[in-house]
């Protein structure tokens, strides 16, 4: 389509108002949108290939907004049509012909004519032999091999019965007659195009071949060149048609002492005529190539088409174009044809030039359904004069579907697609034929009763998608591919930055390339001399990045990267969690061994950080081989990577078997051994301490996020080196000691206390107070515990409580001076974290309910108990069988009473958010039954299981600290001046509180609560009458 047609097309949009009707719309005017069934708007629906389904504008909105009435803009999609449908440069064409006189004589013999060569001008005597020798000519039709004289008649000899004496003839063929069809067929030399003999055909008067297309015969073929021999005949024109455009060759008047040529595309229809007298002899030839990158001037692309590409990449939806020729998956690995070639290799250098845009190429599918009637009127309709595009239905009650597949990568910002397909709601216009112009590849009808019948017809043709595709985001989604071969990913991280881009976006680009570099080696290492070579071209890179971005790469990069080696797995379904893991330390190490030393960024604050969680488990084998790696540093900065790892792993029995490891197994003389032994001892129960003043307020901080998660890379080593404190026999972990509630926490802890007990002077009085501090319960910046939190508080303060203890009953410890700190400590957080205040019992009293269907009100004698009940207050439960007959004013009862969804807000009881009500149908001989539940008791009841798990708690530590205190928990310090101790066994806590019930005329009489509230209250007043008399008295702390 020429420019002007598509100003007509633009001048013609700008007449139209938006509210046609339908009824007077002229064919091919209108584009209609998908059914609201299947898309509001313009979309692009995305099958298992993408996550989101893209959302695009309406494009002939090339038009005018309804409400501006100002002029229609072109659309990005109009706009680059225009630019790509008028490439004045392309020259080409879709067949080729010419004749020539000066030709060398190919001494063709033939197996069967003697050993003469073949006469030219072929006579007929010759020609009548030739017939004889041969056999007749089949043609394909599906799978099959068919012989059908009313669809070709002709002879054929095989290349094996011919052979040619003058290789001149070839030269001449391969040469001036090859060059001059690929410059007419747009083929490149780059392709390395060939031809290769197929057949010789006899053509005798009678014979032709009717409109068909050629297959592939062999790899790589993309056409046919047929050489016409000098030889008297007439008629056998060759016809041919393609994208709506149509040629004919009739060679008959100038071949008889001359050769002929023809050639067109495989995918080019094609016929034969009839041959009126003569005989018509050709050689036929098939045209091949191996295939070529795609390539153009990128200072010769037009100005135009890198703006429009520039306003491309800003956007997020794709745009397509169906083009010229039809390829199979292996023809477009061969490379395109024709105007396609042109045009795709000029949008490639643009696109290096502009970046950020995916070049794609697939098969697009498009469902034609029309009305039958419509159909008629359209083809009577000369009036469409738009760009050809496939979503456009012609008639008024049409609907088009177009879908995309196959879809391939084929140049400019690599993107990744699978097998499945895409719904196509958007524009889709032609570069070649139009959907007229394609021959169909299957018709339906489908009868729709009285509104007439739809005509279902099937397209199919190849496209091209300009997608645009982040330039970062594409580099890290290649080099995350595990089977990418290294090679690639240096290629990859090398490309130089679009042309276009600004400076700034070549800088995030170069950014880019260098984390995916440093990702790859770390998670996909390469042979060490490869991962040498990448740290070599990693530190180039670093000379054009700011320092910041070293900065990034040191503090955040690498150590993210640490951790997607060993991703954790969810039990559940769901993607891979990165994982801080032990493995993705070593590897770590690794590049610090083998990368430059001079680098701009340092990997220590990965490694420190990595050390530092308590997920990854270390050994003393990794210790030892972090010394190694580091034995070459500055002193303080080995001491600092142990402080990272003691802290994030307080555990004693890891510092102690690394210095049996070294004393057992390395050699004397070994660099990193001597290093070890040099450090300071005590300088390591200072990390472990510290470690421990970290891990104790994981039971009491919330979490922010942070879950600890085991080792998946673990391989059965051992996990004790993740716990705090010090190991040994009393700390193992049996069926019996769990069933028992032994925290072997509680075991480790203590016994680090002991074992810092048993140190020399002056490290004990140093390492020991330290201790204190670490486990010293913070008293004003903890929330007050919840019930969900109990478990974990307990394990905490037991820990405490336990360690106090340890001070009581070992003089020792008892003589130091923070030891009544640390009871101090304990005492105060007891009191402030199982507060001892028990929730007061709560009224029930709700108002009555008259039910506006019973006729008797509060006189019935189902509604009577029932109100009662409510205005009662202190019965929480109501339960009743229900007789045969009263089971209908029992159900209407429910549905009044109870939080059922209804239109009728006055029929419902106003307070029914605050009672259960149920009725339940008997079984067999049972009766029915129902039921009213107040649920203030059952708040009432979990506040008062809080109450009792925080007294029995807050007693068991406070004996554990020889704390007094009475049988409510309270402490002399909380009592006051009143406190009297007595030394004796703790009373026994009050019976628990069962719930109070309400029954109905055939409730059971000894199940009345009412006893039992009397009974609790008469203790509550029973134990407070006896004061703060009835204390646990603990012997005297010192």
């Amino acid at each position: 389509m020429e420019s002007s047609d598509i100003d007509a097309d633009i001048e013609m949009n700008q007449d139209l108002d938006l509210d046609l009707d339908l009824n007077e719309t002229t064919a091919g005017a209108i584009h209609l949108e998908p059914n609201e069934d299947e898309a509001s708007g313009d979309e692009i629906f995305v099958g298992d290939d993408f996550a989101d389904s893209i959302s695009i504008p309406d494009d002939d909105s090339d038009s005018t907004s309804a409400e501006s009435g100002g002029p229609r803009p072109y659309s990005i999609e109009l706009k680059l049509y225009e630019v790509l449908n008028n490439f004045k440069q392309y020259q080409g064409s879709f067949a080729f012909s010419s004749t020539y006189a000066a030709v060398p004589n190919p001494g063709l013999k033939v197996k069967g004519l003697g050993e003469s060569c073949l006469r030219l001008p072929v006579s007929a005597e010759d020609a009548e032999k030739l017939l004889s020798l041969g056999s007749l000519s089949p043609f394909g039709k599906g799978e099959k091999t068919i012989l059908d004289f009313a669809v070709r008649s002709s002879h054929q000899l095989n290349p094996s019965e011919l052979e040619f004496e003058n290789p001149g003839f070839s030269d001449w063929l391969q040469g001036q007659v090859l060059g001059e069809i690929t410059t007419t067929l747009g083929i490149d030399a780059e392709m390395r195009p060939r031809l290769n003999l197929y057949k010789l055909l006899v053509y005798e008067k009678g014979d032709h071949f009717k409109a068909h297309r050629d297959t592939p015969k062999e790899d790589g073929m993309i056409g046919t060149v047929v050489i016409i021999l000098p030889s008297m005949f007439e008629g056998g024109v060759v016809k041919l048609s393609h994208a709506g455009d149509e040629k004919s060759f009739d060679f008959a008047p100038d071949c008889k002492y001359s050769f002929g040529a023809a050639a067109w595309y495989s995918d080019v229809e094609h016929s034969v005529e009839e041959v009126v007298s003569g005989y018509r002899v050709a050689l036929v030839y098939n045209l091949t190539v191996e295939g070529s990158t795609l390539s153009a001037d990128e200072t010769a692309v037009k100005p135009e088409l890198l703006e429009i590409l520039q306003e491309l990449k800003k956007q997020d939806n794709p745009v397509a174009y169906s083009l010229e020729n039809k390829y199979s998956l292996a023809q477009r690995r061969l490379g395109f044809k024709g105007k396609d070639r042109f045009i795709i290799s000029n949008l490639i250098a643009a696109i290096n030039r502009v970046g950020g845009i995916s070049m794609c190429c697939g098969d697009v599918q498009v469902k034609l359904s029309e009305d039958e009637e419509d159909m008629d009127e359209a083809d009577e309709d000369p009036s469409n004069i738009r760009p050809p595009n496939f979503n456009r239905a012609r008639g008024v009650n049409g609907s088009v579907e177009v879908t995309l597949s196959g879809i391939e990568h084929v140049a400019g910002t690599y993107r990744h697609f699978d097998s499945g397909q895409i719904q196509w709601y958007s524009k889709l216009y032609s570069l070649g034929p139009s959907l007229d112009q394609i021959d169909s590849l299957n018709q339906e009808e489908e009868y729709t009763g009285n509104e007439g019948t739809l005509i279902h017809t099937w397209y199919k043709t190849s496209c091209i998608i300009l997608w645009p595709t982040s330039e970062a985001m594409s580099i890290v989604q290649q080099v995350k591919e595990p089977l990418l071969p290294w090679e690639s990913v240096l290629k990859i991280v090398t490309t130089k930055s679009p042309s276009l881009a600004t400076q700034e976006e070549k800088e995030s680009l170069e950014f880019t390339k260098l984390c995916a570099l440093l990702e790859r080696c770390i998670c996909f290492p390469p042979p060490e001399d490869q991962i040498q070579r990448g740290g070599e071209m990693i530190s180039n890179m670093l000379q054009n990045l700011s320092k910041d971005k070293a900065e990034i790469i040191e503090k955040d990069r690498i150590f993210e990267f640490a951790n997607l080696v060993a991703p954790w797995k969810p039990t559940a379904k769901g993607p891979s969690v990165p994982n801080p893991s032990r493995e993705g330390l070593l590897r770590i190490l690794k590049l610090k061994s083998l990368f430059p030393k001079n680098l701009q960024f340092s990997f220590d604050p990965a490694v420190r950080r990595i050390l530092e969680l308590r997920s990854v488990m270390l050994n003393p084998e990794l210790l030892f081989k972090i010394l190694k790696t580091y034995q070459d540093s500055p002193r303080h900065e080995i001491i600092r990577m142990f402080e990272s790892a003691f802290k994030g792993h307080p555990n004693v029995n890891l510092l102690l078997d690394l210095y049996k490891l070294i004393q057992e197994e390395i050699a004397e003389d070994d660099p990193a051994r001597n290093l070890l032994l040099s450090l300071p001892l005590y300088d390591f129960h200072e990390f472990i301490i510290a470690g421990l003043r970290e891990r104790f307020p994981l039971f009491y901080k919330k979490s922010k996020g942070e879950t600890f998660r085991v080792d998946q890379s673990s391989g059965g080593q051992n996990t004790d080196y993740i716990t705090m404190g010090y190991n040994s026999s009393n700390t193992e972990v049996t069926p019996s000691s769990i069933w028992q509630g032994i925290d072997p926490s509680v075991n480790r802890v203590t016994n680090y206390l002991l074992f810092l007990d048993e140190q020399p002077e002056p490290h004990r009085s140093h390492l020991i107070p330290l201790f204190t501090e670490a486990i010293l319960i913070p008293l004003s910046k903890i929330c007050s515990v919840l019930e969900d939190d109990m478990q974990k508080w307990r394990r905490y303060l037991n820990i405490n409580a336990q360690v106090v203890e340890k001070f009581v009953n070992t003089p020792s410890l008892a003589a130091l001076q923070c030891a009544p700190l640390l009871r101090e400590n304990a005492i105060e957080a007891i009191i402030k974290y199982f507060p001892p205040e028990k929730p007061e019992i709560i009224s029930y009293y709700l108002p009555a309910w008259n039910s506006p269907r019973c006729p008797t009100g509060s006189g019935c004698e189902i509604c009577g108990p029932i109100n009662q009940f409510l205005q009662s207050n202190n019965e929480h439960h109501y339960h009743v069988q229900v007789a045969i007959d009263e089971s209908e004013h029992y159900r209407r009862l429910e549905f009044e009473l109870s939080s059922y969804p209804t239109t009728q807000v006055t029929r419902l009881y106003e307070y029914r958010a605050e009672i259960s009500v149920r009725y339940h149908d008997g079984y067999a001989l049972t009766n029915a039954n129902f039921t009213i539940i107040k649920l203030a008791e059952e708040r009432y009841r979990k506040s008062k299981r809080q109450y009792d798990a925080n007294i029995k708690a807050r007693k068991d530590m406070l004996k554990a600290v020889n704390e007094p205190f009475n049988q409510f928990g309270k402490t002399p310090r909380e009592v006051g001046d009143s406190f009297f101790p007595v030394v004796g066994p703790e009373p026994t806590a009050s019976t628990s509180d069962d719930s109070a019930s309400f029954s109905g005329r055939r409730a059971n009489p000894f199940l009345d609560p009412q006893w039992f509230i009397d009974q609790l209250e008469d203790e509550d007043e029973e134990s407070e009458d006896e004061g703060e008399n009835s204390l646990y008295a603990p012997p005297s702390f010192f």
